[in-house]
């Protein structure tokens, strides 16, 4: 919620994908930042997979901890580019992806107006 909080795009890529399948999604989507967990098996997937990225690579960051989240001085806001505007209902919230069981896996991305209604449909359902 934080990143759409900074009018930035969600794009959670799982870690079962191969290098080659994450340099594709992210020359698909022109990710401009990429957060990579602490884990020695998240950072290996990641300089293994920018190392093959042709076009021009993300800006990356460590995933955040609590400490980062919650410490005023962790983070120039000039590092992370801030859109302050209100985002469209029908702009990209958050992008997805597919398996990628029988090539490699593509994005999917939904608008904020799909989120809204996804969660208009969980709540009836909960009922």
């Amino acid at each position: 919620m934080g990143i759409m909080k900074t009018g930035n795009i969600i794009f959670p890529i799982s870690t079962r994908n191969s290098p080659a399948a994450v340099v594709h999604l992210l020359e698909k989507t022109g990710a401009n930042y990429l957060l990579v967990g602490r884990e020695e098996s998240h950072q290996t997937l990641a300089a293994a997979s920018l190392e093959l990225l042709k076009s021009k690579k993300p800006k990356t960051f460590p995933m955040f901890t609590f400490k980062d989240i919650y410490n005023d001085d962790s983070m120039d806001e000039d590092e992370v580019v801030f859109h302050r505007e209100r985002p469209a209902m029908e702009d990209t919230a958050i992008i997805l992806h597919s398996s990628g069981s029988t090539a490699f896996p593509k994005p999917i991305p939904w608008s904020h107006y799909g989120l809204v209604h996804q969660a208009i449909a969980f709540c009836k359902l909960s009922l």
